[in-house]
């Protein structure tokens, strides 16, 4: 009997220790999902901005360009 209650006590204890740990491991990973959630969203965002977006290509800066401007 004693045996019996004291398997039963140790299953108990063993609850009470892992419940904070799988609370803890749960939190993780939901910290972790909308973490992943919010960079995803911003990935799309500006993906869509770039193709909403004229390209603007600046003009590439020659040796002529550069004395010209510097001789002024």
């Amino acid at each position: 009997m004693g045996r019996i209650l004291l398997a039963i006590l140790a299953i108990i204890a063993v609850f009470i220790l892992i419940g904070p740990l799988v609370g803890f491991f749960f939190t993780l990973l939901k910290w972790g999902l909308i973490i992943g959630a919010v960079a995803f969203g911003i990935l799309l965002v500006s993906k869509w901005a770039r193709t909403q977006l004229p390209s603007r290509q600046l003009p590439i800066a020659t040796a002529s360009s550069r004395d010209s401007f510097l001789s002024q």
